[in-house]
Parts: C-alpha cells; sequence; structure tokens
C-alpha cells in the first residue's frame, strides 16, 4: 500500500482523503467530490474545503487502513 501524507494540500488526483475534525480532531475518510461530512464522533457538520485534509488514498479501503494506522501511531 503506498501511503501519500499531504499536509495541507487537497488531493484532487485521489479520490479519498482523509482529513481532521475541526471540534474534536479525530480522523475521518471523505470523499473529494463531497461539499460537507458529519463527524461520526462529535457530530460537527464540517465544510470540507475548510478541512485539514492530512492524506490522500486511491481508494476507500486504503483510505480506511491510513487511517487505522494512524489512530494506533496516534494512542502509541
Amino acid at each position: 500500500m503506498e501511503l501519500h501524507i499531504e499536509e495541507g494540500i487537497k488531493p484532487l488526483h485521489k479520490p479519498h482523503a482523509i482529513i481532521v475534525c475541526y471540534k474534536c480532531g479525530q480522523y475521518l475518510l471523505a470523499k473529494m467530490d463531497q461539499k460537507t461530512r458529519q463527524c461520526p464522533y462529535c457530530e460537527t457538520k464540517l465544510t470540507l474545503n475548510k478541512a485539514k485534509v492530512i492524506a490522500s488514498a486511491k481508494t476507500a479501503r486504503e483510505a480506511s487502513n491510513l487511517i487505522r494506522t494512524m489512530k494506533d501511531a496516534k494512542e502509541h
């Protein structure tokens, strides 16, 4: 799996992004063609063009695995 960490860059060439909720700080998966996304942790409605994109992936599965890896690293 190829990882792409792109601090502050909107990854237009990849359809899935990992963003950070600007209220609770949790990682979320979002499609780049979405305009908004609701955080499943704190229920905040996020505007994706204002959210911090920390990584991108070609597939939802790849993005999900990347989120899992980042959460594990954050806990240790």
